[in-house]
């Protein structure tokens, strides 16, 4: 698939995103010729969650629960949370009216992963360049602490 080159150019700046989980932005994020691990790292350390878009996510535990964009976050976003931050969402659960937790459990379920459908993605070429950066973040091993703790967490 041919990639517009504003796309690669937007998303190479964007390499990958540390999330905050506190409500702020902007984010944190690095180019491509940067240290990914290194990056990732510290992100997982700091309980960050991780991006591979050039989306400005606002996520925190009063965020995380809002309806509007918690396919979104499923969809695009590791969930690569200290135990403290899950804590926190899991206590704000009882304020989840039944219906709206009957939707996110059926949005975790189609979402078992961020960006399940962007490896080679015959349509998107945004998507199908993430996932040509999936695919070389997992042939280095730098996602496998990143997708262990989102697996966790979701």
């Amino acid at each position: 698939m041919k990639i517009p080159q504003s796309i690669i150019n937007r998303l190479n700046k964007r390499y990958v995103t540390a999330i905050d989980v506190h409500g702020t932005i902007p984010n944190d994020f690095i180019w491509i010729a940067k240290d990914a691990k290194a990056f990732l790292d510290k992100a997982i350390r700091k309980g960050n969650a991780v991006s591979l878009d050039d989306i400005d996510y606002l996520l925190s535990e009063k965020d995380f629960w809002d309806i509007e964009h918690f396919e979104d976050f499923c969809q695009n976003i590791y969930f690569t949370f200290k135990p403290g931050f899950t804590t926190k969402l899991i206590r704000r659960l009882p304020d989840v009216n039944k219906e709206d937790l009957d939707y996110f459990l059926q949005i975790l379920g189609h979402y078992p992963s961020a960006y399940p459908d962007a490896i080679n993605h015959p349509t998107d070429p945004y998507l199908h360049f993430i996932g040509k950066k999936l695919s070389s973040l997992n042939n280095k091993n730098m996602l496998d602490e990143v997708i262990r703790l989102d697996k966790e967490n979701r």
